[in-house]
């Protein structure tokens, strides 16, 4: 697992679970997911988004990569940067501080929510750019958040991109039905999700 081997969050004695997340330990986190999304060989294999909470995979470097660290690209290295605004809606912390550490790399402003009931909220509310969206979560999954939002007038008209697993392509056909402009099954490289990025934005 990604957190295993994670002291426990400061503050939190009673914790008995290494590597929860809390508000001191996001930012140490956060240095870290970027570091192993960065870390690439010669074949350009980067950290790998994993559908469970361990979110990377495969990620490793020798010290002298460690120095020399790049950003996920989403493209060509001169493109400009994104102002743009990115909803990630998913039940995973782990993944959203991820997924924030890349799209931050392309100049996204980034806003999350833990469930599709919060999303849906959400989305209501800051009116972003483009949505990336679990299709599993609590309380409300993402692809009935889906309909909601391309149900509303407000929002219809946001690209929303999945983010699922194998064993959800067949709901994830629904919600193309729906609206959505795409999906990507989990697990996939940065520059993969970035790049998808970019062209949905770009479209729109």
């Amino acid at each position: 697992s990604f957190c295993r081997g994670l002291p426990p969050c400061p503050g939190n004695r009673s914790s008995s679970q290494p590597g929860r997340l809390c508000r001191v330990g996001q930012r140490p986190l956060k240095a870290l997911v970027r570091l192993l999304a960065n870390c690439q060989d010669e074949s350009n294999e980067g950290a790998l988004l994993s559908s469970d909470t361990s979110v990377a995979e495969n990620a490793s470097c020798e010290d002298g990569h460690a120095n020399s660290a790049r950003q996920p690209s989403g493209g060509d290295d001169s493109e400009p940067a994104l102002d743009a605004t990115v909803l990630v809606v998913d039940d995973e912390p782990n993944i959203v501080t991820l997924l924030e550490t890349w799209l931050e790399t392309i100049g996204c402003k980034v806003v999350s929510a833990s469930d599709g009931q919060k999303g849906v909220e959400k989305a209501k509310e800051v009116l972003p750019d483009l949505i990336l969206m679990d299709g599993m979560m609590p309380r409300m999954s993402g692809f009935d958040a889906c309909r909601l939002l391309k149900g509303d007038e407000s929002t219809r008209d946001i690209p929303l991109i999945f983010l699922t697993v194998q064993g959800e392509v067949q709901d994830v056909v629904k919600g193309l039905e729906l609206g959505a402009h795409g999906y990507m099954t989990k697990p996939f490289k940065p520059q993969e999700l970035l790049a998808r990025v970019r062209s949905t934005l770009k479209i729109k």
